[in-house]
């Protein structure tokens, strides 16, 4: 019984994060939150993709280093780049102290940001 039950906790976590996850995406797609937001929504997004890849990063999902991320999907090296750039706006908008949901995000970046989280499987 008792591992069925814990079975089922995996189970329920793994669903909730399909489901985050393609709430996420819907989101993302709508292109109306502020930059930060959009950003940390991406991230989140190549994170609990990331972890429904692997068993080991089910357990570790958040622990897992942007390098071990971008490697997880075996990335070809031009979309290895566009996830490092990615990590880099999300921080510089984080950290650089400009007050949130100022300014937009250009549509191109919207859309090179959409090809590269739907390229993740």
């Amino acid at each position: 019984m008792r591992k069925r039950r814990l079975e089922n906790r995996a189970l329920q976590r793994i669903t909730a994060w399909e489901h985050e996850t393609a709430e996420l995406e819907r989101k993302l797609r709508r292109a109306d939150d502020p930059p930060d937001q959009y950003f940390a929504g991406a991230l989140r997004v190549v994170q609990l993709k990331t972890a429904l890849s692997s068993p080991v990063a089910r357990l570790s999902q958040t622990r897992l280093t942007r390098k071990r991320r971008s490697r997880r999907f075996d990335l070809p090296d031009e979309k290895r780049d566009r996830m490092r750039e990615l990590f880099r706006q999300s921080d510089e908008l984080r950290y650089s102290g400009r007050p949130n949901g100022k300014g937009t995000i250009a549509e191109e970046t919207r859309r090179e940001v959409l090809e590269l989280i739907e390229s993740l499987t």
